[in-house]
């Protein structure tokens, strides 16, 4: 029995049972692998036919169905979006929403367009408030005062 077993096993394998040539595959031929992490890359024969080499698990993104944002794959690319709007969670363009929660000035983060602005003397800091304006005297004080 265990010699039948032996002898099925050896039938089946690309490589023979003692005797055969060593080969496992053809030189240079590829095959799918899977990557660590998840997604596939190739694995490419040895040229003496000896094995194979190690998975090539470069990224190859996969923009399908979607025209900007990050590919789900490999994080790079899938296109922009055209001024006025923005790119939701599925890749696709769609009009901008502005959101100027928080800022009574300046332009919003998200669609660039304007919150406010500040009345005259003041103007918009990098977080959408009105501040007084400071002359050059003022602001020469402040910073000598800073120092000392």
């Amino acid at each position: 029995m265990k010699f039948i077993s032996t002898l099925l096993l050896c039938s089946l394998l690309p490589v023979g049972c003692g005797g055969g040539s060593g080969k496992v595959c053809d030189p240079n031929d590829q095959k799918i692998c899977d990557c660590v992490g998840g997604g596939h890359g190739v694995q490419t024969c040895l040229q003496d036919g000896s094995g194979w080499g190690a998975c090539d698990c470069i990224c190859r993104g996969d923009c399908s169905g979607r025209v900007c944002g990050p590919d789900p794959l490999c994080n790079t690319s899938c296109g922009t979006c055209p001024a006025g709007q923005t790119c939701d969670d599925n890749g696709q363009c769609q009009a901008c929403q502005p959101d100027c929660s928080g800022r009574v000035c300046g332009p919003d983060p998200l669609c660039n367009t304007s919150c406010g602005t500040c009345p005259a003397g003041q103007t918009c800091d990098d977080n959408g408030q009105c501040q007084a304006c400071q002359t050059l005297y003022e602001r020469k004080r402040l910073t000598s005062s800073k120092k000392e």
